[in-house]
């Protein structure tokens, strides 16, 4: 979607932390349960525009950090024999 030229990290588009800012707003005033939200914001400044922007406007943002680990999957056969029907 991007032109090459413009491809670097997306968090550094203005755009882009608009746009997480304002579908977070949505999604939490429009939902009453907890929402898991995958980013990750390295830069402070990031984390203050959209959430900082959010606690501003009033929003409980309770942050947990976590991460995902997963073991590697069993492997696929290709042998034609074992195939089930």
């Amino acid at each position: 979607m991007l032109p090459f030229s413009m491809r670097t990290d997306f968090q550094n588009l203005p755009a882009w932390r608009s746009c997480a800012h304002e579908i977070l707003d949505t999604v939490v005033r429009n939902h009453e349960g907890p929402v898991i939200v995958p980013m990750t914001l390295i830069d402070p400044g990031y984390f203050a525009e959209i959430i900082g922007r959010l606690r501003d406007d009033g929003t409980t943002c309770a942050i947990s950090p976590c991460w995902l680990s997963a073991a590697p999957c069993c492997s696929a056969s290709t042998d034609a024999d074992s195939v089930s029907a």
